[in-house]
């Protein structure tokens, strides 16, 4: 463990000595019990120094390189919030809504979303496409002809059961809700 440094966002070595470094052939090595020292958010980088090191081949020949390896740790979810229909009240049907997330996220599809007309059954199907170019920004389309009726509209996106994971495997937790009036007479 002497010869093994890990640190997070390049601050000071995290190895207290309660972590194991075990071999089964002496060519693979594992460090374990990185779990507690290895959780919260940051860059992480684990480092194997050669410089001063104890380590020998078993004709006595010291470490001639070390090596290093690096990861980063996230346990924020993403946030979303789906950008205002404008104008409010209007009295042409919506044809696209655009919601924004905090990071790029996975899995987004209209079975997380709910278009209620009035409070009514949900209004959308397989046929509303939800697309993104970059993971972030996405657009649910093709609304046009389930937004031309007067009334009031709620879009929610439904954090709980969506799927919606950011690229570290959070889950999307807080729903996100947006309101507007048609008013076609």
């Amino acid at each position: 463990l002497a010869d093994l440094r890990l640190t997070r966002d390049g601050g000071s070595n995290l190895l207290t000595g309660r972590q194991t470094l075990t071999s089964d052939d002496l060519t693979t090595w594992t460090l374990a019990g990185l779990g507690e020292i290895t959780s919260a958010e940051g860059t992480y980088a684990l480092e194997l120094v050669s410089a001063d090191s104890s380590i020998v081949d078993l004709a006595g020949n010291p470490l001639a390189t070390g090596a290093a390896d690096g990861w980063a740790t996230d346990a924020t979810p993403p946030i979303v919030r789906i950008l205002p229909v404008t104008s409010d009240p209007r009295n042409l049907p919506v044809t696209a809504v655009a919601f924004v997330f905090s990071e790029p996220v996975l899995n987004v599809a209209w079975t997380g979303l709910v278009l209620r007309r009035d409070g009514g059954a949900n209004l959308l199907t397989a046929a509303n496409a939800v697309t993104s170019a970059d993971g972030i920004v996405w657009t649910l389309s093709d609304l046009a002809a389930l937004t031309a009726s007067e009334g009031t509209y709620v879009l929610t996106i439904v954090a709980a059961g969506s799927g919606v994971t950011d690229l570290a495997g959070n889950v999307l937790t807080s729903d996100a809700v947006e309101i507007w009036r048609t008013d076609v007479s």
